[in-house]
């Protein structure tokens, strides 16, 4: 007899009633005005996540103190999403594994639950473990899958090379690619990916060009500093759903170094300018037909955004990182006396 479809969690009134308590909690916590008009100190993003911890936490609770709920799959459902959507996952890893451990499963909770083990278990630095979960996952995956599964596998190999385990991040794009080898688009990503991680502890390739205030731009005068080098254009909405936070990066750490190069894809510098000066964006930007010979093929950029961070010894040690990742490899270069 065939496999009957599950039906999804359904919540029931007493976790309803406990999440919608949390959410209000959450909403009638945040402030109506500012406090002062100079502008938040703290984010949108930052604040809400603050806030949607105690609903995780709320959640939690209620899982741990109803065993034998019927709405317990839709409990776990909420916990599950909430740590992939917050990056709470090494705070779930315990509820992950407990739920892989249920005798019948719903299958898109167990899925939410692998990925939930996966990614705690490396952001607890317990990476090969990580790894043993992260195949067998993949196992599970039908190889049509990739565009569902390809974000999942790239927050992973995220955080290995932010723990500096590029040859184990290297392994995960390549798992990545084999087990969905039907996608091209997939495949092409995740040996660009392993391309670019070839750069790591290299040099970075030289430019020396004009940026768009026709001022000469010398990667070798960068030295000494922290370097974020930037592959962005006006019309990559990647690009620029990271403007925001790269202005807070960049005025939390200028003062103590840190320093940044856009190199626009665009076709219009005008359209650079304007963006620049509406925008006010403060780093130096510049067009990418500026340098004497094409800059994508030495720094491997197939796609937008590619970013990659340059230490003080004018080495690459990061590329494309993102949002908290980005602001973590940043903070350790710029907070540790020891960093080159």
């Amino acid at each position: 007899m065939a496999n009957q479809p599950q039906p999804r969690p359904s919540c029931s009134r007493q976790l309803r009633k406990t999440c919608a308590a949390a959410i209000m909690l959450t909403l009638c916590s945040i402030p109506l005005h500012p406090a002062h008009a100079q502008g938040p100190k703290t984010s949108f993003s930052q604040l809400l996540e603050k806030q949607m911890r105690q609903v995780f936490e709320t959640v939690c609770s209620y899982v741990e103190q109803h065993p034998e709920a019927e709405d317990l799959d839709s409990a776990y459902q909420w916990v599950f999403q909430l740590a992939l959507d917050y990056r709470f996952e090494s705070d779930a890893v315990r509820l992950s594994a407990q739920y892989l451990k249920r005798p019948q499963p719903v299958t898109s909770v167990r899925k939410l639950a692998q990925q939930v083990l996966v990614l705690g278990q490396a952001r607890q630095g317990k990476t090969e473990k990580a790894k043993i979960a992260f195949l067998q996952y993949l196992k599970e995956q039908p190889p049509y899958t990739a565009e569902q599964n390809i974000g999942f596998a790239l927050q992973l190999a995220s955080e290995v090379q932010l723990q500096q385990q590029y040859s184990l991040a290297a392994d995960i794009y390549g798992y990545t690619a084999r087990r969905f080898a039907l996608n091209p688009q997939v495949r092409d990503l995740c040996e660009n990916k392993v391309a670019k991680l070839r750069l790591i502890n290299e040099s970075a390739p030289p430019i020396a060009a004009l940026d768009i205030a026709k001022k000469r731009v010398d990667i070798s005068s960068y030295r000494g500093k922290v370097l974020l080098i930037d592959f962005w254009a006006t019309n990559c909405p990647p690009c620029l759903e990271e403007l925001p936070h790269m202005k807070r990066l960049y005025e939390k750490y200028h003062p103590r170094g840190l320093e940044i190069l856009g190199i626009s894809l665009d076709v219009h510098q005008k359209t650079v300018v304007e963006f620049q000066r509406d925008r006010k964006i403060p780093w130096r930007l510049m067009m990418i037909e500026a340098s004497a010979g094409s800059l994508r093929q030495p720094y491997k950029v197939a796609s937008i955004p590619s970013v990659y961070l340059v230490n003080r010894a004018g080495k690459v040690v990061q590329f494309d990182l993102r949002g908290h990742d980005l602001a973590k490899a940043i903070g350790q270069l710029i907070e540790s006396p020891n960093s080159p």
